[in-house]
């Protein structure tokens, strides 16, 4: 799979060129995104990581679903712990298994928080470079539509999509009349960001008014956007400094915080919680369980090239005696749920006075799920390909398409249809 953890996404700038410092600017989530794209025989070009996305997700679908399997859940925590772990800590770096404890992996900092990465932003951003300015236009949809910066964030970088024809030929015709090519990029793109943002905002006041609810439910929907042009772009293109990109993709970050301080500190209790540990360590066996009977019953699916798909959730070991493979739980997926189912469950029991120590409810953990994967959009992330140019030593912004992770659906259906039974069986 691609694209983070697999419920979030990270550092998001993707190089078309240029190996090394492209490695360096995306992060784990790039890389396997383009390297994935690479084993299925297709370019690093953003049409074709996408197809390659949806490739995965056609290969590793079933999986999640594959219900003829023999598996009990552990019923102490002790006994599962070790289990997991002795398979799990062989994962190693290369797959982003990269703490020392389990422990590490069952934890929730609210350094994610989104007051923490505002603040962050705001201390190191210039207050003149194109980056404060998508910070701004964040701020505003969240402060004047009541609505979640997380999903201010997503507006944000949809709006700059569906703009990026007009941005790139007001560019070019400032350039046509004498701009440098990066002032030129740096003042249009600032100018959409305040007078196309304010525009929008006061359209969704008009037809949705202050209710939260009601714009996320329809954000999707293709009249939610004032119209652009559309079609083929000019031979010129938004252009900025590689700064400048590294900073716009930190502010899109903000789509994967959406949670506060107050509900990541809940949620590092509910991680420390023996019934939700227990929770989650079935979970993920039970998983890897399904995935190896599924592979077990496709073997032309388990071939090495074809394994990487599945790297989030597990990753093969062969003994290089017996030719035998094991799989090995990834325990990034731990981590996943914890940051960002765990936070959502926390939401739910603030909003009833309730604390991490009361009993949930299949409602509680149905309803988090729910709101992570379809309200926060913890599975997908807009994501800005920039195409480096080694004239000007800049980075042209081609395009900000929205990347969904292959398990995008199917593990919040997983989520679904077992967390709740599992917790259940944890207190029994």
């Amino acid at each position: 799979m691609t694209h983070s953890d697999p419920i979030s996404t990270h550092d998001h700038i993707i190089e078309l060129s240029h190996v090394e410092r492209y490695e360096r600017g995306l992060g784990e989530v790039g890389v396997r995104t383009a390297r994935a794209a690479a084993a299925i025989g297709i370019s690093q070009c953003p049409e074709d990581v996408l197809l390659a996305v949806a490739g995965i997700r056609n290969k590793v679908a079933e999986g999640f679903v594959c219900l003829n399997h023999d598996f009990t859940p552990a019923s102490t925590l002790g006994g599962v712990k070790q289990h997991y772990w002795d398979r799990a800590s062989r994962v190693g770096e290369a797959h982003g298994a990269m703490h020392d404890t389990l422990a590490d992996y069952l934890n929730v900092s609210e350094s994610r928080s989104y007051e923490n990465i505002h603040a962050d932003l705001k201390k190191e951003l210039p207050p003149e470079s194109i980056a404060a300015f998508v910070l701004h236009a964040i701020d505003s949809y969240h402060t004047e539509l009541g609505i979640n910066p997380a999903t201010a964030a997503h507006i944000v970088a949809e709006l700059m999509s569906r703009g990026i024809r007009e941005m790139t030929d007001a560019a070019t015709a400032k350039v046509q009349s004498g701009f440098d090519r990066f002032d030129a990029s740096s003042d249009v793109m600032k100018t959409f960001l305040v007078e196309k943002v304010r525009d929008h905002i006061d359209m969704l006041r008009v037809r949705f008014g202050y209710n939260p609810g009601h714009i996320v439910a329809v954000m999707n929907k293709r009249s939610f956007y004032p119209e652009f042009a559309t079609g083929e772009t000019a031979d010129d293109s938004l252009i900025v400094s590689e700064q400048e990109g590294q900073d716009i993709t930190k502010v899109l970050m903000i789509q994967n915080r959406p949670y506060t301080r107050e509900q990541l500190r809940m949620a590092h209790d509910l991680a420390n919680d023996d019934s939700m540990q227990l929770t989650l360590l079935n979970l993920h066996e039970l998983l890897v369980a399904q995935c190896e009977k599924y592979l077990g019953q496709h073997p032309e699916r388990a071939a090495p090239h074809m394994l990487t798909s599945w790297s989030e959730v597990f990753v093969s070991e062969i003994d290089p005696v017996t030719k035998q493979t094991t799989y090995l739980p990834n325990p990034k997926l731990l981590r996943a749920i914890s940051n960002n189912i765990l936070p959502a469950i926390a939401s739910r029991l603030i909003e009833r006075g309730a604390c991490a120590k009361d009993l949930l409810s299949p409602e509680d953990i149905n309803t988090a799920i729910k709101i992570a994967s379809r309200d926060f959009k913890l599975f997908q992330s807009s994501v800005a390909f920039l195409r480096h140019n080694k004239a000007t030593e800049g980075f042209e912004l081609e395009a900000i398409p929205m990347l969904t992770c292959p398990a995008n659906k199917h593990l919040p259906d997983f989520l679904t249809n077992n967390f709740a039974n599992l917790y259940e069986q944890a207190h029994k």
